[in-house]
């Protein structure tokens, strides 16, 4: 009897456990790219992108950075929820952290952006920076309930080069030619436009055939003023 009681015990714990695991839902918050080398000013996209098996429902995502190695731009909201409800996010250079919340009324389970990072580093280091998560809350199911997501972390390095500024000359038109003058401290730039040559056209063979007109008629002229002297 003991033996028995002790064989389904063992069976219950065997189907509550089979059950808990295929219930359990793994969620993970990653950085794409995780780790990259940018030289100095040059501007860079950083995905915070989502894979879940649960039904998420919102988000609140703190994240942090070295706010004297990098600095972030902007902060554009992804594509993994459809109908989001997004509050504003908020950069605070200072302190070196991003701000961003979203809820979507009917959910999503899958893979997908999460937020988009435009950041851009603005001092050489040594060593790599990081930009984490510090702190997430994130709602899955109907009920909202919190789940605890497994999250990753980009880092960051220098190549310890500037970006070098290219001249942009788009606003002026292609067909002009660019003359940079020196008489003044500051250069300035003359914009000399294409002029087009005249078109003469060429005019010989009417020439030719007035000149001969004339002649004709110079000829007929004289005939008729000495058959009138002789007449006379």
């Amino acid at each position: 009897m003991k033996l028995r009681s002790f064989g389904l015990l063992l069976l219950f714990w065997l189907v509550g456990l089979i059950q808990t695991k295929s219930v359990m839902a793994k969620t993970s918050i990653n950085f794409a790219p995780s780790n990259l080398k940018r030289d100095i000013n040059a501007e860079f996209l950083l995905f915070v992108n989502v894979d879940t098996t649960e039904k998420l429902m919102g988000f609140d995502l703190d994240i942090s950075y070295d706010p004297k190695t990098l600095s972030v731009l902007r902060a554009d909201t992804g594509d993994f929820f459809t109908d989001r409800q997004t509050l504003p996010t908020l950069i605070d250079q200072n302190n070196g952290q991003v701000s961003f919340s979203q809820y979507s009324p009917s959910g999503r389970v899958g893979t997908g952006s999460l937020l988009q990072l435009t950041a851009k580093i603005i001092a050489a280091t040594s060593s790599s920076t990081l930009v984490k998560i510090e702190k997430t809350s994130v709602f899955a199911g109907v009920d909202g309930k919190k789940i605890i997501p497994s999250i990753g972390q980009a880092i960051i390095s220098s190549t310890g080069r500037f970006q070098e500024s290219n001249l942009d000359l788009s606003p002026y038109p292609t067909s002009s030619t660019i003359i940079p003058t020196y008489s003044s401290k500051e250069p300035t730039i003359v914009v000399q436009q294409d002029i087009p040559s005249p078109v003469v056209k060429k005019t010989n063979g009417s020439l030719a055939v007035i000149v001969t007109l004339v002649v004709f008629l110079l000829g007929v002229a004289a005939l008729v003023l000495i058959k009138f002297k002789r007449s006379a």
